[in-house]
């Protein structure tokens, strides 16, 4: 089920409840795929003013390309919701 939610007018400032938002829907997407990722590493996550407008399912199919990109996906790491390597 897609999250829907109104948004008010981008004015470029976050309201503390946006960026409380952005931080819960980050780390659910990081907990969620924290299976899939290699070991060892420290990731820091700088969201930009526009996640707060961004769909749940765009940011995570961002995180997972860019871990992709920066060769974090684990060899071992299942495709399948809950399954640990």
């Amino acid at each position: 089920m897609e999250q829907t939610r109104q948004t008010p007018e981008p004015s470029g400032e976050k309201t503390d409840e946006g960026k409380k938002e952005d931080r819960r829907r980050l780390r659910e997407i990081y907990r969620l795929q924290e299976h899939r990722l290699s070991p060892g590493y420290d990731i820091v996550v700088v969201a930009r003013v526009r996640a707060v407008y961004s769909r749940y399912a765009e940011l995570e199919r961002d995180f997972l390309r860019l871990a992709k990109k920066l060769q974090l996906l684990s060899p071992q790491g299942s495709d399948a919701e809950g399954e640990k390597p």
